[in-house]
């Protein structure tokens, strides 16, 4: 490649052209600065290009989860009235309110206050710790963006983490007074039967189910901000995408 440029260097300094041959040279030292530049711009393009590539799909995985966040918070409203009635329906039994404390109905009702009451309220999040774990955060487009994202998730873990110093074992009391079949709510074990009235009034049971309520009543608003926090963090996701 660079055989005839040596060719024509010797042949400028054997007529003794110095100046001729200065002038050469500089154009062949410019000439290989060009070629590297435009390499390294080249370089640059491409990197770019791929950034905003796995932008994009971080981006789009981000909007996945934002939406399984909604689904699962959004389950756990869906439940929130009948849990209430439930642990309602247990309050009237423990105060003797109830007559009939082995009707099928009443006990299905009890039962369903400890829905919501165990396991995470929101799945994991494995776009965000893979963003933190990479350092590719950095790749998320404006500094909106990335404010909103992570300040989305420090809210997330901070309702996790609450929502787990709030549950009760109100659940577990209730499952071991008696078991509760979900495919057949109706069946009720008769010899069960005969310890219920007596579990459902001592004080352990009543103290369950404040704790339960108030573990309810609490979450409610954390929750119903957490969707709005995720519906607005998308909406914000999806305009960048739009905008590419």
């Amino acid at each position: 490649m660079f055989l005839p440029f040596r060719r024509i260097r010797h042949a400028l300094l054997e007529e003794n052209k110095l100046r001729r041959y200065l002038t050469y040279a500089l154009g062949e030292v410019l000439l290989i600065v060009f070629g590297i530049l435009i390499a390294l711009q080249l370089e640059s393009w491409r990197q770019q290009e791929a950034d905003a590539s796995l932008e994009r799909l971080y981006l789009r995985e981000l909007l996945d989860d934002l939406e399984a966040d909604i689904q699962r918070a959004g389950g756990w409203l869906d439940r929130y009235d009948g849990k209430v009635a439930g642990l309602e329906t247990a309050k009237q039994l423990y105060y003797g309110k109830i007559e009939d404390a082995q009707d099928a109905g009443m006990l299905r009702l009890i039962s369903y206050g400890a829905v919501g009451s165990r396991g995470q309220l929101l799945g994991d999040s494995p776009t965000f710790e893979d963003l933190v774990s990479t350092g590719n955060l950095s790749l998320l487009g404006s500094s909106e963006i990335k404010k909103e994202t992570v300040r989305y998730y420090v809210n997330r873990q901070f309702l996790q983490k609450y929502s787990e110093s709030l549950r009760s074992d109100y659940a577990s009391y209730v499952n071991a007074t008696y078991p509760f079949d979900p495919q057949n709510p109706e069946a009720v074990d008769p010899r069960d039967l005969a310890r219920v009235l007596a579990r459902f009034r001592h004080a352990e049971f009543i103290d369950l189910v404040n704790q339960e309520l108030t573990y309810a009543h609490t979450l409610r608003g954390a929750v119903e901000n957490q969707i709005a926090d995720a519906e607005t963090l998308s909406d914000l996701l999806n305009t960048h995408l739009g905008d590419k």
